[in-house]
Order: structure tokens, then sequence, then C-alpha cells
């Protein structure tokens, strides 16, 4: 087999496997070429699901670690590994029965394409696509619920200085679930309601570091709102998502050394 075929065949596999997820919150600044950051993630996600009239409120939380590689200055790579947790409540659509679920696997990848910046290199957009695969199971009733979440939007980003980045955008959100009943064999299907949500994002670049973690650490946090936000007294958020990620974009790996931003301060 030729390397332009094994090339190419490794290719369709990576952009399968990244279009199945997108991670909570990576770097929203662009940073190659040839760099790598590694951050650890929180995110805290609600929304109505089931019908409208007969909704239940759903928790979403994610916990895990965040790897991305970016071959070029303005694009992307994200991989990650952690577990989620899901649960809701009951509706009149399945009255009394609400769902308690464990932490389950999640995992899965994306990518993000920078423009570059203009107005003295202040103001850029940022786009990004991909979707999610989770599953979590009720240890009490044995019933399992399963969601695929799809999403795609963009941000306009605007550089405060050299430590400070604020991304104001939107997205489209949508959760394919599914749940199954230890007595049934059959599936039935739920989605969120609110398929736009707008996202608000700061992003912060402390001092560069030296030794064997020699980079640039970053903290990112996220809100995603929709217009029929709100607050559940048992589940949280309704409706929106909140998150945080901590990590380190790294130093050049390859190729010809360029400073950080920062490192002449």
């Amino acid at each position: 087999m030729s390397c332009p075929k094994v090339l190419t065949g490794i290719i369709i596999l990576f952009l399968y496997l990244v279009t199945w997820s997108l991670p909570p919150a990576g770097p929203l600044v662009e940073y190659g070429p040839a760099k790598m950051s590694m951050a650890a993630y929180f995110e805290q996600s609600g929304q109505d699901i089931f019908k409208p009239g007969q909704a239940a409120v759903s928790s979403h939380y994610q916990i895990g670690g965040l790897l991305s590689y970016s071959p070029f200055k303005f694009l992307q790579f994200f991989s990650f590994f952690g577990a989620s947790q899901f649960d809701h409540n009951a509706s009149e659509l399945y009255p009394g029965i609400g769902f308690n679920g464990e932490f389950d696997l999640n995992y899965g990848g994306g990518l993000r394409l920078n423009s570059p910046r203009v107005a003295a290199e202040v103001i850029g957009i940022s786009l990004f696509g991909g979707a999610g695969l989770w599953q979590a199971e009720d240890s009490d009733t044995k019933h399992v619920r399963e969601g695929k979440e799809y999403q795609a939007g963009g941000q306009l980003t605007f550089m405060a200085g050299k430590h400070l980045l604020i991304g104001l955008g939107g997205e489209f959100y949508l959760l394919d679930g599914s749940q199954k009943s230890p007595n049934s064999p059959q599936k039935s299907s739920f989605a969120n309601q609110d398929l736009g949500r707008g996202l608000i994002t700061l992003e912060y670049y402390p001092t560069t570091t030296e030794g064997a973690l020699k980079g640039r650490p970053f903290i990112n946090i996220h809100a995603k709102i929709t217009p029929n936000v709100g607050y559940d007294e048992h589940l949280g958020l309704k409706n929106a998502a909140i998150g945080i990620s901590v990590g380190l974009i790294s130093d050049f790996l390859y190729g010809p050394y360029k400073a950080l931003a920062d490192e002449s301060e």
C-alpha cells in the first residue's frame, strides 16, 4: 500500500473521530504553528428535554483532560478524555420517573479555525464545529440514557492587551438523546428545546513559564445562554452552560524557534 493511500486513510479516520465530539473548552487564542496545549476542564450544562409542555429539566456534568494540537497558526485539532454525569427530573410525559445517572466515560475531539487578526491585531474570528457522545445509567432503575451532541458556531474575538482574550458569539446546539428500559428492547428519543445559544468566553494568559513546563498558561471561562435560561433548585443551571479549563500552551515542538508573545516582558 502506498504512502499517499495510508496518509489519506489516516486523515479520513481522524476526521471521522473528531466529528464525534467537540471538547467543552479549549484555548480560544490562535497559538501555532507546531504547538500543543494540555488542560483540565469542567462544565455543567442544563436544558429542557422531551416535548414542549411536557418538558423535564436535565443536567449534564463533564470533567476530564483536554489535548490540542496546532499544526498551523489558525487551525487547532482537539481531543479529550473524561467522565460525565447526566440527570433529569420527572415530566408530564413520564410522570414520577426521573433519572439519576452515574458518572461514565465520555471522549472525543474537534477542530477550530481562527482568522488573522485585524485592527492592530486586536479583532479576529473563531469558528468551530463538531459533535459529542456520552452514555449514562441509573444504578437503581437500570435505565440507560445516551446522547449525541451536535455543535457549530463562531465568535468575534477581542485581544485586550497580551493577557486577556474576550469572545462573543453563538452556537447551534442539538442534543439527540435516546433512552432504554431494562424491560424493553425498544428505545425512545428525546431532544433539547432551545437550539440556539449565545456564547461568551474570557481567556486569561499569565506570564510564560520556564523549565520542563515552558509555555503559556491559560484559564478559559465560558458561558452558553439561551433565551429561556433559568435555575432549578435540584439540578442547577437550566437552558445554559458554564465551564472552565486550566492548562498550558506549549513552546514550539519543532521547526524554527519563535518567541511567545509575552516572553520579552
